[in-house]
């Protein structure tokens, strides 16, 4: 029997609150936060919700309700959505951390040709940072170029190619095409800059606890911003 999509993504499976195996959050997470979703802000075609491997207060992702294998294969018609929605959350963690964002895809059209990534459904991590992450990554001689936007990323979306992405405190924004990279570079780079090696590895370190501190900091401070601004 052929399995949908849906029966084999842990994103899927979460987003559709489908209580199979697949399901990541539900078998692990759910109990340990006491609720059955982790969804702190929503758009028409994306969820926010905080990481598994939540090394750092404030770290979150951007997910799309329907599969697809990155921000790169998402269609034409969600690209305003998806930069507004990345704007919005880029200013709700500056105004409740304090500190620039960073932004960052480990862009795999496919798990197996991977270039840092594993988890095979579209995905922006965002995180409070206080530094260039260009730089932090130069001693790595990675060929990357600057875009000024997510529909330079659409030819390799149609092509399958895995890439990385990343925008920086700055807002500047870059791509890597091109070279090979360990799994969940960016995640090694950020934990390294808290001097937290190991952490990068989401399913040995969970950090259940700020994720549960992120989400009441995130909504509080979701709902005072909309207060505010009625």
């Amino acid at each position: 029997m052929i399995r949908s999509i849906q029966d084999t993504c842990a994103f899927c499976a979460e987003i559709n609150q489908i209580p199979n195996s697949c399901n990541y959050f539900l078998q692990y997470m759910g109990k340990q936060l006491n609720q059955t979703s982790r969804i702190v802000m929503e758009t028409d075609n994306f969820v926010v919700f905080p990481t598994v491997g939540c090394f750092v207060e404030g770290y979150l992702l951007i997910v799309s309700k329907e599969h697809y294998s990155s921000f790169a294969c998402l269609p034409a018609t969600m690209l305003e959505e998806q930069t507004t929605l990345i704007a919005a959350v880029k200013t709700r963690l500056q105004d409740v951390y304090g500190k620039q964002v960073i932004c960052f895809e480990h862009g795999s059209a496919f798990c197996d040709v991977s270039m840092g990534g594993c988890v095979d459904h579209a995905h922006m991590h965002l995180l409070p940072y206080d530094c260039s992450l260009t730089e932090e990554i130069l001693p790595y001689a990675l060929k990357y170029r600057q875009i000024h936007s997510f529909s330079e990323l659409w030819p390799l979306g149609n092509n399958n190619m895995p890439y990385l992405y990343w925008q920086d405190i700055d807002g500047l924004m870059y791509v890597v095409d091109d070279g090979f990279v360990p799994s969940q570079f960016f995640r090694r780079i950020v934990a390294n800059h808290y001097n937290m090696p190991e952490s990068w590895d989401w399913r040995q370190f969970p950090y259940v606890d700020k994720m549960i501190k992120t989400i009441d900091v995130f909504c509080h401070q979701t709902e005072v911003i909309n207060n505010d601004t009625e």
